[in-house]
């Protein structure tokens, strides 16, 4: 694999609505490319579950406004930047993107990339129920889902998409997603 860009890494990360696919892109990335994602809630649940609570999405955005009220706004973009020095991969994903400040400093790396991925609401909900991957999301109505989307975490997300060097629509099948992220990325990776 060969960078296109001047740098010896590439980092790319990716925002989104609940729901909207971002699991699947992970596994794509995974398929395709030699890289590492990181979680940017990956602290976050290893702190729920270290004092032993469940991994709820209002658990997980309590514990980062918390964390982000003690440490500074962009306590979790420090950390995806530490994750990003020590990689010895040339391409780190770095996966859910939820505020500004999860990226303000990294967005001023050239080899920076910002990807927002969408769906509608009412198929986000669907993914999400199907999945189940937090306490509480198999049984949640729609009415539950909407009130989601009403954290501080979730409002801020809607916002990122100005900032997005692409939009992608995931509405379709796993191979659209696969394909559209794969045509995206060749400008920035040969393989």
């Amino acid at each position: 694999m060969k960078l296109l860009s001047m740098s010896h890494k590439l980092l790319v990360a990716f925002v989104w609505p609940i729901g909207s696919g971002k699991g699947k892109a992970s596994e794509i990335l995974k398929e395709h490319y030699d890289c590492e994602i990181y979680g940017y809630s990956s602290p976050l649940r290893t702190i729920v579950s270290i004092i032993g609570q469940e991994a709820t999405r209002e658990n997980l955005s309590n514990l980062s406004l918390s964390l982000r009220q003690t440490f500074g706004q962009d306590v979790l973009e420090k950390s995806a930047i530490e994750t990003y020095k020590r990689s010895n991969k040339s391409i780190i994903f770095l996966d859910g993107v939820r505020r500004e400040s999860d990226i303000a400093n990294l967005r001023k790396m050239e080899e920076f990339i910002l990807i927002y991925i969408d769906a509608p609401t009412e198929l986000r909900h669907k993914r999400v129920t199907a999945r189940g991957q937090n306490a509480g999301d198999t049984d949640k109505s729609f009415e539950e889902f909407l009130k989601d989307e009403e954290h501080d975490t979730e409002k801020s997300i809607r916002w990122l998409r100005s900032l997005a060097n692409t939009v992608i629509e995931n509405t379709g099948s796993e191979a659209d997603l696969e394909e559209a992220l794969i045509s995206y990325l060749r400008q920035y990776i040969v393989d």
